[in-house]
């Protein structure tokens, strides 16, 4: 007799997961996005207060820059550009929130967070661990391309960076427990291996993304902060 709170575990590629989940097309619009994001907080800056301008306000840009990159993604999630559900959990202190992604067919979870390089994966958190499930990564009879997916969905980061009005970089993976990585895909620099009969399709999202003004990001912050 079968019980349901049993795990079930299978063999799964990280890389095929994140080419099931996301087409070409679909991963640059989500690099589309975190440029916008960027773009946001370059305009919040022109019209912010003077006292956000000075020296000492420089360390609040970082937190500025992955909220504005929260909310493009959000935005293009809304708008059905991205195949995502979104939602703000409460981190294990219930002292922050943070914004979790899932895939629409639930296999797959994301954070998303700004790292120094596209080989650095997210710092240290608690809510990152337990997200990332220590089995998934620990606990592997298969080749070093496989993980083992247990019910729960299956862990991987969007990071972006660092510090420039431009993002540098911008990669969907899931990185390894100590150093590199299971799986990894860019999302700048797309444009050129979307297939033409698509294209017509990136360049309407594309306009989407950039209608997102900062009114919106406003009312995004406002939000953000009553949650």
């Amino acid at each position: 007799m079968k019980n349901d709170n049993m795990l079930v575990l299978s063999q799964v590629s990280p890389q095929q997961l994140l080419v099931d989940e996301f087409s070409i097309v679909q991963r640059a619009i989500m690099g589309n996005a975190v440029t916008r994001g960027y773009q946001n907080v370059t305009e919040f800056q022109k019209r912010c207060p003077d006292f956000l301008r000075t020296k000492h306000a420089e360390k609040l840009i970082p937190e500025l820059k992955n909220m504005s990159v929260e909310y493009a993604i959000i935005n293009a999630c809304e708008k059905g550009l991205i195949p995502l559900k979104w939602s703000f959990e409460d981190t294990h202190n219930k002292k922050d929130k943070y914004l979790k992604l899932i895939s629409l067919d639930g296999r797959c979870l994301f954070t998303v967070n700004q790292t120094r390089s596209a080989g650095t994966k997210s710092r240290l958190a608690k809510y990152r661990q337990d997200l990332d499930d220590s089995f998934q990564t620990k606990l592997n009879l298969f080749p070093a391309d496989d993980i083992i997916l247990a019910k729960q969905p299956y862990y991987f980061e969007l990071n972006h960076g660092y510090q420039s009005k431009e993002p540098k970089f911008a990669v969907i993976g899931k990185p390894k427990e100590t150093r590199g990585w299971l799986a990894q895909q860019s999302l700048l620099n797309q444009v050129q291996l979307v297939p033409k009969q698509d294209r017509a399709d990136l360049k309407t999202a594309t306009k989407d993304i950039q209608n997102f003004n900062w009114g919106d990001f406003e009312q995004y912050i406002d939000a953000h902060e009553k949650d």
